[in-house]
């Protein structure tokens, strides 16, 4: 058993013995496999290239490009024949070193070609070629192509795109009067007397610094006339068919004040629908949607029936008013208050406004524009106070002079009012109560005797 035991112990520490020597191998072959790390090399700094003209590498044909040494600088390039030493070769750079590079002018621009195929692995670059030279559009001012009239103007400018140094124009035009040929905003103007439609091409070329010319249909424009309204004219002949000549302008010939040719709706009479007062002739107005008479907005006819005389109604003679009524600075009125202007004469009565005292009734008389007492004209009531009053002396009622308001009537009013007499006094409590206690036993012994 102990043999065993020993066995097993020895098989363990064996195990461990082998785990841990392959452990250590491992990582000692991945320690190995790890590449170096290369150390920092400074790399130094390329020299700046010198800035090239903007024309360095243009060209038409590929006998405007070369390659060789810069005239300036002497470094090997290539680029316009005009910068470039093609008697100073540079064989590796110019021709490469399988002599399979050329120089050729693509798209405006000198480059280097590789006429062999590309090798797998190649460095590739692409030199920008310069932007067209070409017009972008002749801008109008005003901005409409069709004129209106002899003698109109317009103002062109052309605009371009790329193009280098200095630009000049050559402007041309097919009719008209141009103000200049070589500047780039012109004035251009139709010719006068037109009478028939006529169409005027106008164009311009443009050149840079460089001799290259801008044109095309972007560098041109047409303008036109065509007769129509309000065009100039002098005979009906000049204008369309459905206009005619008047005052040197193609009118409508129902409305010629109208500039622009179209003539208002007509305006509606009695009873067409309408939105409003301006839709109807002008002897109407537009009530409920309809055109009517402002006398008689309910009569559709617009024919308003004849209306009855009555108070304050216009009039020449009395005959033209109701038979009760008269006519009075030219009103119908009542004759017996004619400056009524209600027909209904007012009785005056106290108060009442008046010019003279007969406007008043007979007891009154007018005082300051007012019917009043003639006695006593200052009070509003026409009421005159006495000359004496009545007032208690003592207990009577007597008369004494003055002006003054009554304070009684009689001698009883003078009298202080009777006192009434006094109520009596309750009774002893105690002698209360006991007659009631006594009255209430009588009633109780009372009923007894009675059961």
């Amino acid at each position: 058993m102990q043999n065993w035991k020993s066995f097993l112990i020895g098989a363990i520490l064996i195990l461990f013995l082998a785990v841990g020597g392959g452990l250590a191998v491992f990582m000692a072959l991945k320690t190995n496999t790890t590449a170096p790390v290369a150390p920092t090399v400074p790399q130094a700094k390329p020299r700046a290239e010198e800035p090239r003209p903007s024309d360095y590498y243009s060209c038409q044909t590929d006998s405007d490009c070369a390659c060789g040494k810069d005239v300036s600088t002497q470094a090997c390039a290539y680029g316009n024949v005009k910068y470039i030493d093609s008697k100073s070769q540079c064989p590796d750079f110019c021709s490469g070193f399988a002599g399979n590079l050329i120089i050729k002018c693509l798209s405006g621009s000198c480059a280097q070609i590789n006429t062999k195929a590309e090798p797998a692995c190649r460095l590739s670059f692409k030199v920008a070629s310069l932007p067209a030279f070409t017009c972008d559009k002749i801008v109008l001012s005003p901005d409409s192509q069709t004129i209106g009239s002899g003698g109109e103007t317009r103002n062109l400018t052309v605009n371009t795109s790329g193009g280098t140094g200095s630009l000049t124009y050559a402007w041309a035009a097919s009719g008209g009067t141009l103000s200049s040929t070589n500047v780039k905003t012109v004035t251009w103007t139709a010719p006068s007397g037109l009478s028939s439609s006529q169409t005027w091409n106008i164009s311009v070329v443009v050149t840079d610094g460089q001799g290259k010319t801008a044109s095309g249909d972007n560098c041109k424009v047409n303008l036109s006339y065509n007769p129509g309204c309000n065009s100039s004219c002098q005979i009906d002949a000049n204008c369309p068919n459905d206009l005619s000549c008047v005052s040197g302008r193609c009118r409508q010939a129902a409305c010629p004040t109208q500039s622009d040719c179209k003539c208002p709706p007509p305006k509606k009479v009695c009873n067409d629908t309408c939105t409003v007062n301006s839709d109807c002739e002008s002897q109407y107005i537009c009530a409920g949607g309809n055109c009517r008479n402002p006398s008689c907005i309910n009569e559709p006819t617009c024919v308003c029936k004849p209306v009855l005389p009555t108070c304050n109604s216009t009039c020449t003679t009395s005959a033209d008013c109701p038979s009760n009524l008269g006519c009075v600075s030219g009103r119908c009125r009542n004759t017996t208050c004619p400056t009524s202007t209600t027909c209904a004469c007012i009785v005056p009565t106290c108060n009442s406004t008046c010019t003279t005292s007969v406007d008043c009734p007979n007891n009154l008389a007018c005082a300051n524009g007012r019917c009043r007492n003639a006695a006593c004209p200052e009070m509003v009531g026409c009421v005159c106070q006495q000359a004496t009053h009545k007032e208690c002396q003592g207990q009577a009622c007597v008369t004494v002079a003055g002006v003054g308001t009554d304070t009684c009537t009689s001698d009883v009013s003078c009298r202080p009012a009777a006192t009434p007499p006094p109520i009596p006094e309750s009774g002893n409590p105690l002698l209360t109560a006991g007659i009631l206690l006594g009255g209430l036993a009588l009633l109780a012994v009372g009923l007894m005797v009675a059961l």
